[in-house]
């Protein structure tokens, strides 16, 4: 669960050590029965880091359809991303895509 998702639950964990087996199959338990029952939410939660990845990833990947025609596919450019390894890395990334990517079009 995020730390949001914890703090309205009322889960007072510690979240650098997260929760093991034994105190997740409750959480699991509840909301396998607010889904059958028709009702409640499921969210999957992604770390920081990853949603900064993410973000970058897409805005590479628009900003290359917008500069030039037949940009990166967003799987594309989430590759170069994560082979880069960092969000911080935008001319990296681009030089990666430079080098190994495939924009639309050129299939």
């Amino acid at each position: 669960m995020c730390k949001t998702g914890k703090a309205n639950l009322g889960i007072a964990n510690d979240l650098a050590q997260g929760v093991g087996v034994a105190g997740a199959m409750p959480l699991i338990k509840k909301i396998v029965q607010d889904l059958k029952g028709g009702g409640g939410e499921l969210g999957l939660c992604v770390d920081e880091g990853t949603q900064r990845r993410r973000r970058l990833a897409e805005k590479i990947a628009v900003e290359s359809v917008l500069e030039r025609a037949g940009g990166w596919d967003v799987c594309w450019v989430v590759a170069a991303v994560e082979e880069v390894g960092g969000a911080e890395e935008e001319g990296a990334v681009r030089g990666w895509l430079e080098r190994n990517a495939v924009r639309r079009g050129e299939r």
